[in-house]
């Protein structure tokens, strides 16, 4: 019996071996996929040639980042599938790049899609650049803005135009294009054109710029400002826009007698989106006419770009030769950005109000005169995004005409600069001379009408959920592009 069982133990050995040795060359149809395909989900993706598990024709398990891309495959992306499990092949019209996947364009070329352009370099290696106004129509690139005044090529022009960040106060001379800072007196070089009269309007100093940030900017000279940037506008601190007022819609003049007692009419104020008001005059024993008040000018769209026009001058009948100017108006500005704008301060385009004077070195009564107040200025803002923020406050107010307040003079009294829309600048009062050869009598100068504001946005539609303040005649309009 023990002999047998032995024998019996040893047949069992032989047959467990023949049957080990018969699985081991039985083919698992879910471990290979040389068809293609894979069964077992468990290994669901077929390892054609080795390159993501390292055995090629091989199912495997995955693990990836949906999205990214493991290989080429020829002209197809191998790009991680949705739930992260598998790799799905992507066709690429302008075939693939490692680790990018499928190639934007062919090297070497520019596309525009999907709000953005893409340049692909000589490998095919592709930076992309998002276009704040989209892409245009029938060519590979962001649609542009096209700034007011005709002023696009001056924009294009510079290619590398520099970020300008003032830090203290700058002020801009128009006529020479210096912007020199205090106190350091430094001068910022910033390419800078004069872009000629169109429209019957005044030459304009047009600045290029990437970035403009400001702290306080004062802008002086005789002609209206234009700042381009191809980045973004930030106005932190105030602009006094004083530049490029205009003579062209003045007041017109007060009349001074130039004797002692004086008789002085004043000066009208200057127009702009509504008219100036008339200069106080004299009546009774002398009758001296005072100003008239400056007319309408300019149009909404700001093309051209001007300033306010100054009030009336003041002439002295007893000497020719002395001549008054009347106060200047507010000045004209264009600040156009390729990106967005955005105002936390003031810009300060009103009118200079109304002065009293008189000669400096002898304070002789009968040289004081009345001028009126100039018109306010105008101020254009135009970008893909106008941000006007709770401290914005654009001015472009008249200024109120001036008042003789010394004692013993009989005077009229100043006209007050207009503050809305819809109002002229305010006359001033006229008086009697009654006789007395002690007096002298002073007519009250007229206000300044305001000035305009413009603003253009895509859909001509700006926000003002902010309450920002604005002081001028308001139009809102779709900006141009090209």
């Amino acid at each position: 019996m023990g002999r047998f069982r032995g024998v019996r133990e040893l047949l069992f050995v032989v047959s467990m071996a023949a049957v080990a040795s018969a699985c081991g060359t039985k083919a698992n149809p879910a471990a290979t996929c040389a068809d293609g395909t894979c069964s077992d989900p468990v290994f669901p993706f077929c390892d054609v040639d080795g390159a993501v598990g390292g055995t090629a024709n091989a199912c495997i398990a995955v693990t990836c980042t949906v999205g990214e891309v493991a290989e080429c495959r020829g002209s197809a992306a191998l790009t991680c599938s949705v739930g992260g499990t598998s790799f799905d092949e992507i066709p690429c019209d302008h075939g693939c790049a490692p680790t990018v996947g499928c190639k934007a364009c062919d090297a070497g070329q520019t596309v525009c899609a999907n709000g953005a352009v893409s340049v692909c370099d000589g490998s095919g290696n592709v930076a992309s650049t998002a276009c704040a106004l989209g892409c245009f129509m029938d060519q590979p690139r962001c649609t542009d803005i096209d700034p007011s005044n005709g002023l696009a090529m001056y924009l294009d022009m510079v290619t590398n135009p520099p970020d300008v960040h003032i830090d203290s106060t700058g002020t801009v001379n128009s006529d020479t294009g210096e912007l020199v800072l205090t106190p350091s007196q430094a001068t910022l070089m910033i390419p800078s054109f004069i872009a000629p009269p169109s429209n019957g309007g005044p030459a304009i100093r047009v600045y290029v710029v990437r970035d403009l940030v400001d702290d306080t900017l004062y802008l002086a000279g005789s002609l209206p400002v234009a700042i381009l940037a191809s980045g973004d506008i930030t106005i932190n601190a105030p602009i006094d826009s004083h530049a490029g007022n205009s003579v062209a819609c003045a007041g017109g003049p007060g009349h001074d007698a130039g004797e002692n007692p004086d008789f002085s009419a004043a000066s009208g104020g200057g127009g702009n989106a509504t008219s100036g008001g008339a200069g106080g005059g004299i009546t009774g024993d002398a009758t001296i006419a005072g100003g008239a008040g400056g007319a309408i000018a300019g149009t909404s769209d700001l093309q051209p770009l001007v300033g306010g026009c100054d009030a009336g001058s003041i002439l002295v009948f007893a000497d020719s030769s002395l001549h008054y100017p009347g106060s200047p108006g507010g000045g004209g500005l264009q600040l156009s950005s390729r990106t967005r704008i955005t105002v936390n301060a003031r810009i300060d385009a009103s009118g200079g109000a109304g002065y009293v004077t008189g000669d400096q070195i002898t304070a002789d009564t009968s040289s004081l005169v009345v001028s009126g107040g100039g018109a306010g200025g105008n101020v254009l803002l135009e970008a893909p995004l106008i941000d006007l923020n709770a401290g914005a406050n654009l001015d472009a107010r008249g200024g109120s005409g001036g008042q003789n307040g010394a004692v013993g003079f009989n005077v009229g009294e100043a006209g007050r600069g207009s503050t809305t829309a819809t109002a002229n600048g305010i006359a001033g009062g006229s008086v009697v001379a009654n006789g007395n050869p002690n007096i002298s009598y002073f007519g009250g100068a007229g206000g300044g009408g305001i000035g305009r504001i413009r603003i253009n946005v895509p859909n001509a539609a700006v926000s003002m959920q902010h309450l920002p303040t604005l002081v001028g005649a308001l139009s809102v309009a779709t900006l141009r592009t090209r």
